[in-house]
């Protein structure tokens, strides 16, 4: 009788040990899952900021092009007055007449004055742009490409088990 009893108590000390085993088993999977879930919430707000960065990059450059996109705008309207006003001399040039001269020559010396002060303040409009355009390679300049890249690969490192998590429901 005593060697059953000894055999009943092993078999309860083994269930003892393995119901242990278990629970330690199942508190070491909680603690994982917690690591786990806490690891993924960090992915989730590196990623938030990440975007944020890349938007915040993209209105930095429209913004700072959006005055030198005008100034161009200006200065091809100059351009095409100027233009029309070296038609009118042109086609001036053409009606010459020689009983008429005097007359032509001041038309040409004002039309002439008045396309010099449009070159001029159409070269004025040029050194303004090319000033806009040093401001704003300065702030292309300015954004940090080499943390942009590293968000975007830490990005693309964080959405890649997303998206091979979604390649399991196809």
């Amino acid at each position: 009788m005593e060697k059953t009893s000894q055999y009943v108590t092993a078999d309860s000390e083994q269930k003892d040990s393995s119901i242990d085993t278990l629970r330690k088993t199942i508190e070491e999977l909680r603690t994982y899952e917690k690591k786990n879930l806490f690891i993924n919430r960090l992915k989730l707000i590196c990623s938030i900021v990440c975007l944020a960065l890349c938007v915040t990059a993209v209105c930095i450059v429209f913004f700072s092009l959006q005055p030198t996109v005008q100034k161009l705008n200006d200065m091809s309207v100059t351009l095409t007055e100027t233009g029309k006003n070296i038609n009118t001399v042109a086609n001036d040039l053409e009606k010459f007449d020689f009983d008429e001269l005097s007359t032509s020559l001041q038309s040409i010396v004002e039309t002439s004055k008045d396309t010099v002060d449009e070159v001029y303040k159409t070269a004025q409009g040029l050194s303004t742009l090319l000033e806009d355009a040093d401001v704003a390679m300065e702030h292309i300049n300015s954004i940090d490409f080499e943390n942009l890249n590293n968000g975007i690969q830490k990005l693309n490192e964080i959405l890649e088990p997303v998206a091979d998590f979604f390649h399991i429901f196809h």
